[in-house]
């Protein structure tokens, strides 16, 4: 009898060790730690050489936060804040301000060198994180076919 106790012991906590290491569904919308990785309406935003402003928002979060924007063609460029709890940030020709705790406004200058450019803003709430591509087309730029 103490045998099959055993035996029946050891099969239950092998079970639940199983069970408990198993991979979760949902584990690839993870960001990092327990927080659900941040959903926006668009990761890649398009700008003509004339510049101008565009809207995306986050759907699953508010009060998310400004990590930085990087310059694809300056590494040495830095990003300043001017906003309070990196709300709003500017980095060479790209400025991003955080509005209505969910939407972020990013902004465009004109493009007189006349050559494409990109840039990265990286984007933050709480343990989350995801970045946003901005383009922005020079002279004769062909834009890709969707």
């Amino acid at each position: 009898m103490k045998k099959l106790r055993l035996i029946f012991l050891l099969t239950a906590v092998l079970a639940a060790a199983l069970v408990g290491c198993s991979k979760d569904d949902d584990d690839d919308e993870k960001g990092y730690g327990d927080w659900p990785a941040i959903k926006v309406t668009a990761s890649q935003v398009a700008f003509s050489v004339d510049g101008g402003s565009q809207t995306v928002s986050c759907v699953n979060y508010s009060n998310w936060w400004i990590s930085a924007i990087a310059l694809s063609d300056d590494t040495a460029s830095t990003t300043t804040f001017t906003g309070s709890n990196g709300k709003k940030a500017t980095n060479g020709w790209v400025t991003a301000e955080v509005v209505n705790k969910n939407q972020l406004t990013i902004t465009a200058a004109a493009n007189a060198e006349g050559t494409a450019r990109t840039a990265t803003i990286a984007m933050t709430v709480g343990d989350a994180y995801t970045t946003l591509t901005v383009t922005q087309y020079g002279n004769g730029t062909v834009r890709p076919q969707n």
